[in-house]
């Protein structure tokens, strides 16, 4: 062989090694190790031939009390953002939108490049992968392969996960026949067929288009069995299971597999719902995969953190996990710190003769907040409403404070009610009293420090509410009332799909 060949393999092999290496799952016994060694990983994005500085949303899946967490930043004057993570969780996906250039699912390890062409992508927004985007550095590789991934047969792949998704609609949770599970064996063997035809491009990302297709199926099944019981040979599986990535795939497994053991039939009535929970838990799953389930319960019992979270973490032996939950008690403690300084600011709100609920007081944020325990008529409320803001254009947001949506989406009406204040339009949230109390509703409302008309309202007066607006269903509801009181209750889906032109179409002001 000659000298220069013998060279050049040489260097290769251990980035060839490097390609094809697993790397460590989560839930691997070495984890709390390596991330105690591990520096915080990095993300750059570049916009190449772009008029302006651009607008960047990153959106990052992580494992604790938050799902998702989002961060905004812009290109300097060479067009680049340089982000370093918050943490050093391994493979971290961050959804990123940079500006109507490009919409893509990432992977962040320890260093990803984003390179964009502004003006490929200035006619068409990329979508995960063309010849107008380019993911470089130590995970560039890993990235072009799992967004091409995202795309191979995406039609195909849509409605394979659509028909596990809906196998179940309209049966009770928790007890699934054997026509399910025939159907779902069947639809695991179609996408894996899938997943074989596109690994023979990107052999050395087998392991990582399998783990994330795993995830994402065996999460499914665990939605399934919520308040039932998993049969042994599924339940085998899913113990055997073990992500690598920090991924919305990754994280839902253990989130969902967690809210199966919140939920399971066989839980103690009796006792703290989370301390039969945490014993559950240690019963029947092994460490460190019961300590991240466990690190997992965190967003089910946050409204009760200072009492909830020292216990879970002194159950809790994996390293790594303790110190999540730790940083997550100490940043809970600070939020609640902030909250009460603003509550305490509170000031007394005059009644006036337009009744729509007990004045309650006013926040410096511009928002007031009333208690509705009782109307003679339904109607009346309506007609009191249409009263107070007369000359607007009403928002209803009907919402809980137990709904993960309903959460996601309120900072996106905050940002629309203050990027449009010129708009006469005023903002009504309806909270309902269900599974909730003035304290945890105040505690949210504060904490997101959302301006606009806020009522807690009892839930039957909310139901009969929803039924004379027509807008039965789940949460987050919304109905638009506009300035000549007729009631539009399927104009929003979310507050976060609307923009300044979409708001006056919708509120009848356009």
């Amino acid at each position: 062989m000659k000298p220069v060949l013998l060279a050049f393999l040489v260097l290769l092999c251990p980035y060839l090694n490097a390609q094809n290496k697993k790397p460590l799952a989560i839930e691997d016994a070495q984890m709390s190790d390596y991330l105690a060694k591990r520096q915080l990983p990095t993300l750059t994005v570049k916009v190449l031939d772009a008029p302006g500085k651009t607008d960047i949303k990153c959106t990052m899946v992580t494992l604790g009390t938050s799902f998702q967490i989002t961060r905004h930043t812009i290109t300097n004057e060479k067009g680049e953002a340089h982000i370093t993570l918050d943490q050093n969780l391994p493979y971290q996906q961050i959804w990123l939108n940079v500006g109507n250039y490009l919409y893509t699912g990432v992977y962040v390890n320890t260093d990803l490049t984003v390179t964009i062409n502004a003006v490929k992508a200035r006619h068409k927004r990329i979508y995960f992968n063309s010849d107008g985007v380019v993911y470089t550095g130590t995970d560039g590789a890993l990235n072009t392969a799992m967004t091409k991934h995202v795309l191979y047969k995406k039609r195909e792949q849509d409605m394979l996960e659509n028909t596990l998704e809906t196998a179940f609609h309209g049966k009770p949770l928790g007890h699934p026949d054997t026509t399910f599970y025939k159907r779902a064996d069947s639809i695991y063997k179609e996408l894996s067929r899938l997943d074989d035809e596109f690994i023979t491009q990107y052999p050395a990302f087998e392991w990582a288009v399998r783990n994330e297709t795993d995830s994402w199926f065996y999460s499914t099944i665990c939605i399934v069995h919520c308040g039932g019981d998993l049969p042994s040979n599924w339940l085998q599986k899913i113990k055997q299971h073990t992500p690598y990535f920090t991924s919305n795939d990754g994280v839902l497994f253990y989130r969902y597999l967690s809210q199966y053991t919140r939920f399971h039939k066989g839980l103690p009535s009796t006792g703290p719902a989370f301390r039969n929970q945490l014993t559950f838990i240690d019963r029947h799953f092994e460490r460190p995969k019961a300590d991240i389930l466990k690190l997992s319960l965190l967003e089910a019992y946050k409204d009760t953190f200072a009492t909830t979270y020292p216990s879970i973490i002194q159950s809790t032996r994996t390293k790594w996990c303790r110190k999540r939950m730790e940083e997550e008690l100490a940043q809970a403690f600070a939020r609640q710190k902030d909250i009460d300084s603003l509550l305490a600011l509170q000031k007394s709100l005059d009644k006036d003769s337009i009744y729509i609920g007990t004045p309650l007081g006013t926040l410096p944020f511009d928002a007031n907040l009333y208690r509705l325990d009782s109307i003679g008529n339904i109607d009346d409320f309506i007609v009191h409403l249409q009263s107070k803001f007369k000359g607007k254009a009403i928002i209803i947001d009907l919402w809980a404070t137990w709904c993960a949506p309903c959460l996601g989406d309120l900072p996106s009406s905050k940002q629309l009610h203050e990027a449009n204040k010129d708009l006469p339009v005023a903002y009504v949230y309806l909270c309902t009293s269900s599974n909730s109390s003035i304290a945890i509703w105040k505690n949210k409302v504060a904490g997101m420090k959302i301006p606009g008309t806020h009522i807690f309202i009892n839930d039957a007066i909310l139901s009969k509410l929803r039924s004379r607006l027509d807008a039965e269903g789940g949460f987050p509801t919304y109905v638009v009332i506009d300035a000549v009181g007729k009631s539009h209750p399927k104009t929003i889906t979310l507050m976060s799909r609307l923009n300044r032109e979409e708001l006056k179409k919708v509120t009848g002001l356009k």
